[in-house]
């Protein structure tokens, strides 16, 4: 069983989209060298959301599971949402005083 691989228009347009997203990521996270204030909540939302992305475009694109059946699709969302969900609850998790 052969799977078609992506061409050449996708990979770029994934690779840019994946850099448009980084670039968000260390926007929305103030990623900067000393800045060690909290993002809050919104701020760690979005970054949820733009790695969630990221991982969504290298699982469907990078490792051409967009060509695999609907089983496996539905296993690596649900552990992508089920991961992305854990990191947003021990996010909420006020700290210990």
């Amino acid at each position: 069983m052969r799977f078609p691989l992506p061409d050449k228009k996708l990979l770029i347009a994934s690779w840019l989209l994946l850099l448009a997203l980084t670039v968000a990521s260390m926007i929305s996270g103030r990623a900067s060298a000393g800045d060690l204030t909290p993002i809050g909540g919104f701020g760690m939302a979005l970054v949820l959301a733009a790695t969630a992305l990221k991982a969504q475009q290298i699982l469907y694109v990078y490792l051409n599971l967009r060509q695999s059946t609907a089983g496996w699709r539905a296993f690596f969302i649900a552990f992508l949402i089920v991961v992305c969900s854990g990191i947003a609850l021990t996010y909420a998790i006020p700290p210990l005083s």
